[in-house]
C-alpha cells in the first residue's frame, strides 16, 4: 500500500511540473474530462494488481493481469470494430490462460492465497481495461492533459488514501496504547504489625493523610509499534515507479492514438518482461498447469496484437 500510495503521489507531482513546463491551457472539450475516471479507475487496479503479486506467483498473477486488453476489444466491437481470425483466436486464448493460470493443485501449500491472488488479478484486468478505454477517449481532446488529469486525479485520490491510513493509524495507537493505572497495596499482616507498634503509629496516623498514604505504583507500558511509513532509502525506488508510470501512459497514448485495441494488447505484454525478471532474480518455478496458462495468455495478447 506504501508504495502505491506514493508512486501515484510522484506522478502527480511530476504531471504538475510538466503542466507547469507545458504552460499551454487544457482544451475546453468534455472528452477530456474522462480522463478523472479513468485515474480512479487505475488506482485501485494497480492496487488489486499489487495485493495478487503479494498472494500469489509473480509469474501467474502478472498473465492473468495482461487479459485487460479484452475491454478495448470489446469495447471496439461495440464501436463497430471487426474481429479478425487473430482477434478471435486471442479473445479465446486470454479466458483460457486466465483459467489455467488460476487452476488449483492438488497438494499445492499456497491454494486458498493463490485462489485469492486471481481473483485480484482479474478485478485488476477489468480495471486496466477500462483504464486504457477512458485514457483513450480523453486523449482524442488532448494527450498531453489527459495524462496529466489522469495522473492529478489518481494521485488526489492516493492522497486520500494516505490520509485514511495515517488517521486509522492514530485511532489504533490510542486504542493500543494503554492508559496509567495506579494501584495500592492491600492492607495485611502489615497494618496489624504497624498497630502493634503503639505510639509509633499513633504518631505516623497523626501525621495526616499524606503520611499515611501508600507509595503509587504507576503501570506505564510502551505503546505498540505501528505500521511503518516511506522510509528515505525508498523515496527514490518509489520515485521512478511513479515516473515509470507516467511515461507509460504518455507512450500508450501516442501508440493508441491510430488505434485502441493494437496498442492496449501490445501494452499488455509487460508479463513477459515479469517472467523473465521473476525467473532470472527470483528462481521461481511454475507448475505445469500454470505454465500452460501463462503461456496461453502471452499467445492471446500476441494474437490480439495482430
Amino acid at each position: 500500500m506504501t508504495i502505491l500510495v506514493w508512486s501515484k503521489v510522484a506522478a502527480m507531482l511530476l504531471a504538475l511540473a510538466a503542466a507547469a513546463v507545458w504552460a499551454v491551457p487544457p482544451v475546453a472539450d468534455a472528452r477530456l474530462w474522462l480522463a478523472v475516471p479513468a485515474g480512479l479507475a487505475g488506482l485501485p487496479a494497480m492496487g488489486l494488481l499489487y495485493r495478487a503479486m503479494r498472494d500469489g506467483s509473480l509469474a501467474v498473477v502478472a498473465p492473468v493481469a495482461a487479459v485487460a486488453a479484452l475491454v478495448p476489444v470489446a469495447w471496439g466491437l461495440l464501436h463497430g470494430d471487426r474481429l479478425s481470425l487473430f482477434a478471435v483466436l486471442g479473445t479465446v486464448a486470454g479466458l483460457a490462460g486466465a483459467t489455467l493460470a488460476g487452476w488449483p493443485v492438488p497438494g499445492h501449500r499456497h491454494r486458498r492465497p493463490h485462489h485469492s491472488a486471481n481473483v485480484c488479478a482479474l478485478g485488476a484486468a477489468l480495471g486496466f481495461g477500462i483504464y486504457f478505454v477512458l485514457l483513450h477517449e480523453a486523449a482524442t481532446a488532448s494527450q498531453f492533459w489527459s495524462v496529466a488529469y489522469a495522473r492529478i486525479a489518481e494521485g488526489t485520490a492516493a492522497l486520500l488514501v494516505l490520509a485514511v491510513m495515517h488517521v486509522r493509524r492514530r485511532t489504533r495507537k490510542a486504542l493500543t496504547t494503554p492508559t496509567p493505572t495506579v494501584t495500592t497495596p492491600a492492607a495485611g499482616p502489615a497494618a496489624s504489625a504497624v498497630s502493634a507498634a503503639g505510639p509509633a503509629a499513633s504518631a505516623v496516623s497523626a501525621a495526616g493523610p499524606a503520611a499515611s498514604a501508600a507509595p503509587a505504583i504507576a503501570d506505564l507500558s510502551p505503546p505498540t509499534k505501528t505500521s511503518r511509513g516511506l522510509s528515505a532509502r525508498n523515496v527514490v525506488p518509489v520515485f521512478l515507479v511513479g515516473a515509470t508510470d507516467a511515461f507509460a501512459d504518455a507512450a500508450f497514448i501516442a501508440a493508441a492514438a491510430a488505434a485502441l485495441a493494437p496498442a492496449a494488447v501490445v501494452a499488455s505484454l509487460y508479463p513477459a518482461v515479469t517472467l523473465l525478471l521473476n525467473r532470472s532474480l527470483l528462481r521461481e518455478r511454475l507448475h505445469t498447469v500454470h505454465l500452460y496458462g501463462v503461456l496461453a495468455a502471452l499467445l492471446a495478447v500476441a494474437c490480439l496484437a495482430r
